[in-house]
């Protein structure tokens, strides 16, 4: 939801002068009407947003407790156990979907095993940390030399600027460093990924003067 507004803010700076206020008004109302009915209808869902939202009040509140803080919430050493597992096998990675079992046995050896039980999932939970320890720094630079290249051809492109700008944030949206995410060699998380590439790139062809 975050990132989903964060991408909309983007959106309607970069095409301001093409939105007519009205629709302006009614697609927001629409989008946070459906996010308020999804999350009041879902125990799971609006639990996780509200501990997620108390996890910003303790840190806003007592930012010395910060690292008891994250270290309930996890997602901090779950992201660093990627870079934990990457210092075992920097050149290539522990390998693909190898995570699960080397995150134990980095533990295990270099602090306390009970501490896997904090750090270590299935994934790391972030795109980035996944496969720098999966693939190491040769997986990654060519992950990011894809993304690169992906957001150049954009700028290439026969388009307005607003238009450049809005598709290559798009892709930058869509892989945003920070975000915590599902497994990037999971086929189901994978399937998402590319679909919505796919959609982007077709957006941009399509829309190309020629």
């Amino acid at each position: 939801f975050l990132l989903c507004s964060f991408y909309l803010f983007f959106f309607f700076i970069f095409l301001f002068k093409k939105i007519v206020f009205r629709d302006f008004i009614i697609f927001l109302t629409f989008f946070f009407i459906t996010f308020f009915i999804s999350l009041n209808s879902y125990d799971r869902l609006k639990a996780r947003y509200d501990f997620f939202f108390q996890y910003i009040a303790d840190i806003a509140s007592s930012p010395k407790e910060l690292r008891q803080s994250v270290t309930q919430y996890n997602y901090y050493d779950l992201f660093k156990s990627g870079v934990d597992v990457w210092k075992t096998n920097k050149i290539f990675g522990v390998g693909v979907r190898n995570y699960r079992n080397a995150c134990k046995d980095f533990y295990s050896i270099n602090t306390d095993i009970s501490k896997s039980s904090i750090s270590c999932d299935t994934h790391p939970h972030n795109l980035y940390s996944e496969i720098l320890a999966e693939t190491g720094l040769i997986g990654l630079s060519l992950f990011l030399l894809f993304l690169l290249i992906l957001i150049y051809s954009c700028f290439k492109k026969n388009l307005k600027k607003e238009e450049k700008l809005l598709i290559a944030f798009s892709i930058i949206w869509l892989f945003w460093p920070l975000a915590s995410t599902g497994s990037y060699f999971n086929n189901h998380n994978s399937t998402i990924i590319w679909y919505l590439l796919g959609f982007i790139l077709y957006n941009r062809d399509i829309n190309e003067k020629i």
